[in-house]
């Protein structure tokens, strides 16, 4: 065993044993290194790190390998910039072109952003990876086809598992494959800001609501990547959320080609219903056009979803259907221009809170007005139900702005 406290600024240790020094076989070998100056290092020993990124100068790391030189099982973690990767499995030709095979994978790192550039700097940071990050992977390669079979990923409160084919081969990526998610929070991977106040659109007095509260970030919004990939991918999830919205068991493929993203048909359950959802986005300039189908959801809870709210108490189930357009270069332009249309239809609703009966009998009535208003405010407003047959409803979106254009309650 060797161990070297202070050599060129770094702290050294190696022990293990090499049964057959002519064949170089019967490898049993682990090595640690400590540095805070990896460069100085590593031209004290004359060795080649320019391929490392420039950024990483405090490293520590261990390695042990088991095997021969041509066939060498290894096993190692590097600790560097904030994050941590393990990496295992067999290489062969270590003293020539190495070549990986049976290789796992693991990349902590408390944000996504900050690991990304680490190895590409020129990466532009979104908002929806300023979020820890913790991917792992088996990974097999041919050229450079690389496999990831196993992948268990987390990235902020979202999860992954799946498996994907990756291209690299040509000057498009191309990426293939499944994946499955538990619960993904589409607030956070879209770099939603968390809302300290209401964080949906509200009802004014004019009859109308803004979508563009303060929620909404002003930096601008990068999609470049999507010009560099084509994705062709299925993904299911147990529950996707944003605010108050809780899509459960979604289905789609998600296509990525020449800037433009396409989810087609995404199934999934919602509100007690059923949802049908389709969206387009082009990277330059950035816009999406989207269109919803729901269909047998529960009242109560979708007038919950839209206006941020429980001050609605009704029963019965609708349909609700959008369909909307927006460009913008930010989340907050992109949600001010957002236009379109959006339309709700339901029958045997029933409304808690309020009896329009009572409603009616108190203007009615021949006592005093005061004796009639006391009557009205103890009795219609406090409890009671009024149902209705049919619920008839359409709205226009204008620059993110939701007008009531009509509300039929027939019955």
């Amino acid at each position: 065993a060797l161990s070297v406290n202070n050599y060129a600024g770094a702290a050294l240790s190696a022990k293990g044993v090499i049964n057959n020094l002519k064949e170089l076989s019967g490898i049993d070998l682990t090595g640690y290194i400590k540095t805070d100056d990896l460069k100085s290092f590593a031209n004290t020993m004359n060795i080649d790190v320019s391929k490392l990124p420039s950024s990483v100068n405090q490293l520590e790391a261990s390695v042990e390998g088991k095997g021969k030189i041509n066939n060498l099982s290894f096993a190692s973690n590097v600790k560097a910039l904030g994050g941590s990767l393990d990496a295992s499995g067999m290489v062969n030709n270590v003293l020539k072109t190495p070549e990986f095979s049976d290789l796992a994978l693991r990349v902590i790192h408390p944000n996504a952003n900050n690991a990304i550039k680490a190895v590409s700097p020129d990466f532009k940071a979104s908002d929806a990876l300023n979020q820890a990050v913790d991917f792992y992977a088996k990974i097999n390669s041919s050229g450079k086809v690389y496999d990831l079979s196993g992948i268990k990923a987390k990235l902020g409160t979202s999860d992954f598992t799946g498996n994907l084919k990756v291209d690299m081969g040509n000057k498009i990526t191309a990426v293939s494959g499944d994946i499955n998610a538990g619960k993904i929070a589409l607030d956070s991977l879209l770099g939603a800001k968390g809302a300290s106040g209401s964080s949906s659109s509200s009802a004014s007095s004019s009859g109308s609501s803004s979508s563009s509260s303060g929620k909404w970030s002003d930096k601008p919004i990068n999609l470049s990547w999507m010009n560099s990939n084509n994705i062709n991918v299925n993904l299911s999830a147990e529950n996707l959320t944003y605010e108050k919205w809780n899509f459960s068991n979604p289905s789609t493929s998600l296509k990525i080609s020449n800037g433009v993203m396409k989810v087609n048909d995404m199934k999934a359950g919602v509100f007690g219903g059923n949802a049908t959802v389709n969206t387009t986005v082009n990277a330059n300039p950035v816009s999406i056009d989207f269109s919803s189908n729901m269909n047998g959801i529960d009242i109560e809870r979708l007038a919950s979803a839209l206006s941020n709210s429980n001050k609605l108490k009704a029963k019965g189930d609708v349909s609700f259907n959008v369909d909307v357009k927006g460009t913008g270069s930010s989340s907050r332009a992109l949600v001010s221009n957002l236009n379109g249309t959006s339309k709700i239809d339901g029958k045997n609703i029933s409304i808690q809170g309020f009896d329009l009966a009572k409603i009616a009998q108190g203007l009615n009535t021949e006592e005093k007005f005061a004796s009639s208003l006391q009557s009205f405010a103890s009795g219609a407003l406090q409890g009671g139900e009024t149902s209705f047959d049919t619920l008839v409803g359409s709205y226009a979106i204008q620059n993110g702005i939701v007008n009531i254009s009509e509300m039929i309650l027939d019955g």
